[in-house]
């Protein structure tokens, strides 16, 4: 359970032999001590703990048992966060140098489910439950059979699994803490002459006296906005060594932000002034900006069009650099009704970049959706390069498939006569092409933006990096907190987190129910490291989740000596939320797409 406070309250770990047999295993619920921080669930879950060992007590056995392996969960990340965050509060190393994601392996496969549920899965693979009688257990046995299930998928099929090395990766491990968004409005900087004011942002430098979960805890219950960094966004820095002269405190001293000891703080928290409490923004995306109702909104917004496909007229793109004219024009995709390329996935082989990357695009203005990797969703193969070109179906991962050539590349091809034997499969998420713009379902308020590249890309040596930027209506960040990258991974308030679920794919996920409402924009960009370019690296590979339903796909692979992307935007228009496959790239570095969105580099 994903708790405010991050703690272990229950684990179950089996270890695996090379059989896929379990060797040893270990099982416990976990006592994570007075400071619970639970909530309405306190007293229910004390009630349950009551009498549990505290991770402390069972530590050494915990890192018998991950010691030398991969931690294998259905959301790795996720868990590999929890256990970390509990080996730094005890002060030692973390003994997990890897991991892997069941449901980012099963995304990879691109699996036939409706969504990538643990209990979808299980029921893709026939996996019923076994009467264990422990739930921490049943659901570890679940994960490990599903595991074995799509290992031995992904061995056919010769694709690499998504194993994260927790060591180099920069982006190994979550944040350690999710604070409750502040319900009072910003004051500013703290001023010695007024004192404290409920909702400013405080920010803790360096070892403090009291415990810092507790004394974070502390400052939230006095009605301040905790931050995790120190920038010109806080009002107030707590630093008991403020005088030493550091790089740091040195900064925020010439900013003008006071830095006071840990003794001063305990002071101004006997008398906080009260704060303007915090209006929650309209559900519709209408903004309740000052000086301006409701209604005169909707009637600044009564004339403007709600397209469900395509670009809008008059939806101008606020960037650095000027739109090129493909995103502006109308994108052709043909109707889906009786469109025999709407449930195909077709894998292209062999040819140039720029040959294949063509076939990619006449694919999905087609309805089709082309695939970056051999999985369990490819439908067919497209061949280049004349192997293979005579043969209507080569055997791949224990199925035939069909043999495309380029000229079977029409609107007006029968595909499904000319290869009835190929399985139908579930309706696929929308397939869109660079510059389409669809709208997102109104009651769609978790979104997860999927993006991966060929699974031997890091044999090259590429390092891709995915990030996220939350910009306002002049198109910048309002702070540094709004931009999500792999030093940075998530907002205090979770509205934008990045993962690293695999070695060729990250994700960002966007509650946005949770966005300020300075936010009219999330921009997804992608960025590769030293001097490599996209056109070393190949199409990169889009899927957009909401609410854990497949919402809509796309493929940009024009790339050629870009370095940046902008791969997609978030963005309201009126009273909805859209989305926007955009694929603009730059040649310059991440430092300087950064730059360009208000983001202090230095």
């Amino acid at each position: 359970t994903r708790l405010t406070s991050d703690r272990v309250i229950g684990l179950c770990i089996l270890a695996l032999g090379g059989d896929g047999m379990v060797e040893d295993e270990y099982a416990t619920a976990i006592d994570p001590g007075p400071d619970l921080g639970l909530g309405s669930l306190h007293h229910r879950l004390r009630d349950r703990l009551a009498g549990a060992p505290h991770f402390e007590d069972v530590m050494d056995r915990v890192i018998d048992l991950l010691h030398g392996r991969t931690l294998v969960a259905y959301d790795a990340s996720t868990h590999y966060g929890f256990l970390d965050g509990e080996f730094r509060r005890a002060d030692i190393a973390n003994p997990i140098v890897s991991r892997l994601c069941v449901r980012t392996l099963s995304r990879r496969l691109e699996l036939d489910v409706p969504n990538l549920r643990l209990t979808s899965l299980a029921e893709y693979w026939g996996i019923e439950r076994r009467p264990i009688g422990n739930k921490v257990r049943d659901e570890a046995d679940r994960v490990t059979r599903v595991f074995l299930s799509t290992v031995g998928l992904a061995d056919s099929l010769e694709l690499p699994l998504p194993v994260v090395d927790c060591v180099a990766n920069k982006a190994g491990a979550p944040r350690l803490s999710r604070r409750v968004p502040c319900p009072w409005v910003n004051p500013g900087r703290f001023d010695p002459d007024v004192g404290l004011v409920q909702g400013t942002k405080v920010a803790i430098i360096g070892t403090t006296e009291t415990p810092r979960d507790a004394l974070e805890r502390k400052l939230a219950l006095a009605g301040l906005d905790v931050m995790s960094t120190a920038g010109s966004h806080v009002g107030l820095v707590i630093c008991n060594d403020g005088t030493s002269g550091s790089a740091e405190v040195s900064r925020l001293l010439d900013d003008g932000i006071s830095v006071i000891p840990e003794k001063t703080l305990e002071r101004l928290l006997e008398s906080v002034l009260p704060g303007i409490p915090r209006t929650k923004p309209e559900q519709d995306g209408l903004a309740a900006l000052p000086g301006i109702d409701k209604a005169s909104s909707e009637r600044a917004h009564a004339d403007l069009p709600v397209e469900t496909a395509g670009i809008d007229p008059i939806d101008v793109v606020a960037s650095a650099d000027p739109v090129p004219a493909s995103l502006t024009k109308q994108p052709t995709v043909p109707s889906l009704v009786d469109n025999p390329w709407q449930n195909r996935h077709i894998l292209v082989i062999g040819g140039t970049h720029e040959d294949a990357a063509a076939m990619r695009l006449k694919i999905a203005r087609l309805g089709g959706t082309p695939a970056i990797n051999l999985s369990a969703a490819v439908t067919d193969l497209l061949v280049l390069d004349g192997d293979g070109r005579d043969r209507k179906t080569v055997a791949i991962g224990g199925r035939e498939l069909p043999v495309l050539t380029p000229a079977d590349l029409r609107e007006d091809a029968t595909i499904d006569a000319m290869h009835s034997g190929v399985a139908q499969r579930r309706p696929a998420a929308r397939s869109l092409v660079r510059g389409e713009v669809i709208d997102l379902r109104k009651e769609d308020s978790q979104l997860s933006i999927h993006a991966s590249w060929r699974a031997d890309s890091t044999r090259d040596g590429i390092i891709v990096d995915i990030v996220g930027f939350m910009l306002s209506e002049e198109n910048s960040v309002t702070c540094d907190e709004d931009f999500i990258f792999y030093n940075f991974p998530s907002r205090d308030d979770g509205a934008v987190a990045l993962t690293v679920d695999g070695n060729c794919e990250q994700s960002i996920r966007i509650d946005l129910e949770t966005l300020p409402s300075s936010c009219t924009k999330v921009a997804i960009a992608a960025a590769t490291e030293g001097t490599a370019n996209f056109g070393q690296l190949g199409p990169v590979a889009v899927k957009v989740e909401a609410s854990e339903q497949p919402e809509a796909e796309f493929v940009l692979d024009a790339g050629t000596t870009e370095r940046t992307m902008v791969l997609c935007e978030i963005y309201r228009r009126a009273n909805r939320w859209r989305l926007r496959a955009f694929g603009q790239g730059y040649d310059r570095g991440l430092d300087a797409l950064a730059t360009s969105y208000g983001v202090d580099v230095e």
